[in-house]
């Protein structure tokens, strides 16, 4: 799939640096840096998601109380 968005964000120029010196150490692009972070969030918040679907519908209770 062809990259062809972009997004822009504003930041203090200390998140800028910070951002920036993370990034380095994990040997990641900033924007490698940020997507991975985004990708990670969205994640754990549509696993929450499922989870709590499914806890709703009464999927996972454990039949023995």
């Amino acid at each position: 799939m062809a990259k062809n968005q972009t997004i822009l964000i504003r930041v203090t120029e200390d998140q800028k640096d910070a951002i920036k010196r993370t990034s380095t150490s994990m040997r990641m692009t900033v924007t490698e840096f940020l997507l991975y972070g985004a990708m990670k969030t969205i994640s754990e918040i549509e696993l929450n998601e499922s989870i709590n679907n499914d806890v709703n519908r009464g999927i996972g209770r454990s039949r023995y109380k």
